[in-house]
């Protein structure tokens, strides 16, 4: 690089001597006319100029070399891009005192604090880049504080499918925009608020969207806008999917309709949700016909994600009805109360690969709470469709809420209970676990089976009543040889370790175990799942989980009694062996928070060493 440096230089030094030869024989040569020194002058801030946009050429190449931003595929600079600009507005400060109708000018020196678009403004490669994408334009454009930046992003989204998001925060310029537009929108999210906005529901009715991938309506329930939610945002809702004019989406695959319905092509769906809360079927005054319901679904043929909430028909008992098959479904998401939940499901035909996730929810949102034997009786409805051949694993979480509203204080506590059934599945990560702590069983190649969240159970549940409804569920689904239990336990709920011990007195050929509460910074497991438990002296001990060979040890969020809890561990694992009780052979721990990483780590490690022959850490963020 040096001598290529060291040529240049002189080669430039060649050049500007050569000319300043010539300029001095121009200037002390008497027969120089003055249109030859005009000449030569302009002929000299040429040269300059070249110099100059030479220099800044190179002072340019210089700056992208040393800059490790500059120097990145554009790929994933347009990642970075993508990932700022995605949910955020433009500008996350605007002066709202500004005009619509001030001139661009004026409007230019409004003091506005750019969100993502200043991104542009860090070098001339990554503005170019920014510029080039048109679908991130396109996806920000009703986000556009003022109308000349509406008509900017506009002409920067060139031909690209719009993203149009209406709610009632949106200026109100942008309406007419959307509207006139959404031939050409490829998103739509738009939440009503207004009885004035029927002239967009009407245009989705008979529109033809060519470009439009999914789309998302609802009517806000806390709008006072609306009369009623009468029959006209209802259109097409009795009609026969079969015969009844649909909307023209070709490409249409993702659908959510909360409150409001417009009729569509089931065909083309592979995503679909229904949304309809108690308020909203007590004010349209008749819920969908029971027929014209499966029919719709029938022909989802296409459909691999169904999620209904609230939105089922009145079965009747005298009326028999043919079930909809769906045959390509991979995920059911039911949040229903529990006579809806045995309606609905006694009329659907599901492969048994689907995931069924449930939440079985109290009636018209009653704050009534229910033992929690009682709550588990919707669960044995999905028996059928869990073969216990396939259950590798179960998990179990509760929690604890206390309530800051009712004069009677058994009614300020409530709990909740989600019980999930998992098969192994290799290289599944499944997104209904994407929150579960590290290290832990269930976090890879798992596939849920059925998920089952019980709402409104009795406060402060007795550990005898959850083992009973522990022994029901495992009577239900034949669990008695399940191998791999994951238990997630409040620290502050009520009779906590009694229920980690009634919990796992119910599965005794369990021998993968993971106990965690995830709101503490110390681990939670109980070392009476450990140790042995003596009942008298002459007796002999016995142990909650005889078979239990591996153990998981999820890092809270702070974990400075990490090591206290596994010296407690430690010492439950030795006493474990001196009473003959099987031996832990693999415990899973995470050496994240610690305050000195490697001497805790170290300490970490020398404890368990003692007691375990294998220790797998992982580092966890």
């Amino acid at each position: 690089m040096s001598a290529y440096q060291g040529s240049f230089s002189a080669h430039i030094a060649v050049l500007g001597l050569q000319r300043l030869q010539e300029i001095g024989d121009l200037q002390f040569s008497r027969h120089s006319s003055e249109e030859d020194i005009a000449a030569l002058g302009v002929q000299l801030e040429e040269d300059a100029q070249s110099l100059h946009t030479l220099a800044a050429r190179l002072l340019h190449r210089r700056n992208f070399l040393l800059s490790p931003l500059l120097r990145l595929p554009v790929e994933l600079i347009q990642h970075i891009i993508c990932f700022a600009a995605k949910g955020q507005p433009m500008f996350s400060k605007e002066d709202s005192e500004t005009s619509d109708d001030e001139s661009s000018e004026s409007a230019a020196d409004d003091p506005l604090e750019c969100g993502w678009v200043p991104l542009g403004h860090v070098s001339s490669h990554i503005r170019t880049i920014l510029l080039a994408m048109r679908e991130v334009w396109a996806s920000a454009i009703c986000s556009a504080p003022r109308r000349y930046v509406l008509e900017e992003v506009t002409r920067r989204a060139g031909d690209a499918p719009l993203s149009l998001r209406l709610d009632g925060d949106t200026s109100s310029f942008v309406w007419p925009f959307a509207l006139q537009n959404l031939h050409k929108a490829g998103h739509i999210d738009i939440k009503f608020f207004d009885d004035d906005d029927h002239a967009i529901y009407e245009t989705l009715c008979e529109l033809e969207i060519p470009l439009l991938q999914s789309m998302r309506l609802s009517i806000s329930e806390t709008s006072n806008y609306f009369d009623v939610h009468q029959m006209p945002w209802m259109r097409g809702f009795e009609a026969h999917p079969a015969s009844a004019p649909y909307m023209n989406a070709p490409n249409l695959r993702t659908l959510q309709l909360e409150n409001v319905f417009l009729p569509f092509n089931p065909s083309t769906l592979t995503t679909l949700t229904l949304i309809g809360s108690i308020s909203f079927w007590s004010e349209v005054g008749e819920s969908p016909n029971p027929s014209t319901f499966l029919d719709m679904l029938r022909l989802c043929s296409q459909l691999h994600t169904l999620r209904v909430v609230g939105w089922v028909p009145d079965f009747r008992d005298d009326v028999t009805y043919l079930p909809a098959s769906l045959p390509r479904l991979k995920t059911l998401s039911l949040e229903l109360n529990g006579k809806q939940l045995a309606s609905i499901w006694s009329h659907l035909n599901v492969p048994g690969s689907t995931s069924v996730i449930v939440d079985v929810c109290s009636q018209n949102k009653s704050q009534k709470t229910f033992p929690l034997a009682t709550r588990l009786r919707s669960v044995p409805l999905f028996s059928s469709h869990v073969r216990s051949v396939d259950i590798s694993g179960l998990s179990i979480r509760h929690e604890h809420d206390y309530l800051d509203y009712g004069p009677d204080t058994d009614n300020r506590f409530r709990d909740r209970l989600r019980i999930v059934l998992l098969a192994r599945a290799a290289g599944t990560n499944d997104q209904v676990f994407i929150d579960l702590p590290r290290p832990h069983p269930f976090e890879l190649d798992h596939r849920v089976l059925l998920s089952v969240k019980l709402h409104n159970c009795t406060a402060r549940t007795p550990a005898n009543d959850i083992e009973a409804a522990m022994r029901r569920l495992a009577s239900e689904f034949r669990l008695s040889q399940l191998d791999t239990l994951g238990v997630e336990i409040r620290h502050h709920a009520a009779n906590r370790y009694p229920l980690q011990v009634a919990i796992s007195r119910c599965f005794p050929s369990i021998h993968t175990l993971c106990v965690y509460d995830r709101r503490l910074d110390a681990s939670v497991v109980e070392p009476n799942l450990i140790r042995p438990i003596h009942n008298g002296d002459k007796d002999p001990p016995h142990f909650v989980n005889p078979s239990l060979r591996t153990v998981y040890i999820p890092h809270p969020k702070q974990g400075r009694y990490y090591i206290s809890e596994l010296r407690k561990l430690a010492q439950a694992i030795k006493a474990r062996i001196k009473a003959g009780g099987s031996r832990i052979s693999v415990v899973h721990i995470s050496c994240t928070g610690f305050q000195s990483r490697e001497k805790d780590e170290r300490e970490c490690l020398a404890i368990l060493r003692e007691v375990v022959p294998e220790i797998r850490s992982v580092y966890t963020t």
